[in-house]
């Protein structure tokens, strides 16, 4: 019999190569396991006028939700068309919480034309006020809110692997989870 935790299902992170995102995303829908990638709308200029597309936001991203076994047999199968995004103490595939993945997920799934992805240094906002949203598109998921290019933004993420940013939500809607770190200089 197999220990609990090799049948355990997790979420993982993957950075895919040589755009086989949506192959191998359909390789392992087939296998049983649930993906996500996150996606945009872009508007896209023909003879026909203007259409909206729906385009993975961040081309290499993959989430995949799976048992670690299965996630290191496809790794060994698939060698050079990704990697996964590890746990930098175990060097062990990174184990994505799942409160962690749906606030990202539900955040995401929006398809924001304004949210702004921000890469995988998700380190730097965190300085910043950590926040619950009550009420708007955003009701119930937690964040940050920092300055980004001079406007506060209201930021989610997955803690390694991507951030993004939405618009300010007005403070009427937002609770304070923990107060900013940012020291004040007057």
């Amino acid at each position: 019999m197999m220990p609990a935790s090799e049948t355990n299902k997790y979420w993982f992170a993957l950075k895919v190569f040589y755009r086989r995102t949506a192959a191998l995303e359909n390789e392992f829908k087939a296998a049983g396991c649930e993906t996500y990638v996150p996606r945009v709308v872009v508007e896209v200029a023909d003879s026909g006028g203007i259409q909206y597309k729906t385009q993975p936001a961040v081309s290499s991203l993959l989430f995949v939700n799976c048992t670690e076994p299965f996630l290191q047999e496809q790794k060994h199968r698939h060698d050079s068309d990704f990697l996964c995004y590890s746990d930098l103490a175990t060097k062990k595939p990174g184990r994505i919480p799942e409160d962690e993945f749906l606030n990202f997920k539900n955040a995401t799934a929006i398809l924001d034309p304004e949210a702004e992805y921000l890469g995988s240094d998700t380190e730097w906002f965190k300085d910043g006020e950590k926040v619950l949203v009550t009420d708007g598109v955003h009701k119930g998921r937690t964040g940050w809110i920092r300055r980004i290019k001079g406007h506060k933004r209201f930021i989610v993420c997955v803690e390694g692997v991507s951030a993004v940013a939405f618009q300010m939500i007005p403070s009427a809607f937002l609770q304070t989870l923990e107060p900013s770190k940012r020291k004040i200089t007057k």
